[in-house]
């Protein structure tokens, strides 16, 4: 019985091999990346100028005096389905975490910044959209905004 070697790949092949896997490890590398970067939630600052959600390519300052705060209020989205986001026109949609513009079930244009659908808090703005932010402390933050109404 005689033995023969397969004959060795072609340079050619060789490199186009090793682009597709370069390639490969440059998209799995840049998911990696990104994803860490939206591990990194945003933060909600409460003060006397405004909120201010920094941390985001979505983040601003909302003045005091453009949110309606009597309106502003606890939401859990089971039974509050009208706040339902129904399509995302400009953010970050991933399981447990939306950030970004939304439009909601009602029609009602929204800024999220949402954990948690059902500790969410809904504060409707004079700027023709609503914010919902998921605070870390819901009840906290309401009562520190009711408090900063005054």
């Amino acid at each position: 019985m005689q033995t023969f070697a397969l004959a060795p790949m072609s340079t050619k092949s060789l490199w186009w091999s090793l682009s597709i896997l370069g390639v490969a490890f440059l998209v799995a590398a840049l998911a990696l990346v990104a994803i860490l970067l939206l591990l990194q939630l945003p933060k909600i600052e409460l003060g006397t100028d405004g909120i201010r959600i920094a941390g985001t390519v979505f983040g601003r300052t909302i003045p005091l005096a453009r949110l309606e705060l009597d309106r502003a209020r606890r939401v859990d989205i089971a039974a509050s389905p009208e706040l339902r986001p129904k399509w995302r026109t400009m953010g970050i949609g991933l399981p447990g975490y939306r950030a970004g513009w939304f439009s909601l079930q009602d029609g009602e244009k929204a800024l999220l910044f949402a954990t948690d659908d059902r500790n969410l808090i809904y504060i409707p703005t004079k700027d023709d959209y609503a914010l919902m932010i998921t605070p870390s402390d819901p009840g906290a933050f309401l009562g520190s905004l009711r408090a900063a109404r005054q």
